[in-house]
């Protein structure tokens, strides 16, 4: 699995409670295997201008049956204002179970 289309942006949102920094980071999780998947985790790791880790998030991304693509939108409140990059990696999938073809069962026979 992949990320197409990775784009971030922050803003400082003003409420009642006081400043927050507000991540959203979009794109679409693309499934090129074929395989039919369910749905995918994501983890956002935010990281300040020295390279320290000053948040870490996670998030499921679920697909349409069928579709290879799963759309992705996530605002990630309460980031550190340091922050300056983020790197966000696919840590997980859970794929569609498809049934076993059911088999006839032989009848038994006595003599």
């Amino acid at each position: 699995l992949f990320i197409r289309g990775f784009r971030t942006s922050q803003e400082l949102s003003f409420g009642e409670t006081g400043s927050v920094n507000v991540w959203s980071i979009s794109g679409a999780v693309v499934n090129p295997t074929g395989r039919p998947m369910k749905q995918a985790r994501l983890r956002a790791i935010f990281y300040d201008g020295a390279g320290e880790e000053v948040h870490k998030e996670e998030k499921t991304v679920s697909f349409q049956s069928g579709v290879a693509e799963a759309p992705l939108a996530w605002n990630v409140k309460g980031v550190a204002l340091r922050a300056q990059r983020v790197e966000v990696t696919i840590v997980g999938t859970d794929a569609i179970e498809r049934e076993k073809p059911k088999t006839a069962k032989k009848a038994k026979r006595s003599a």
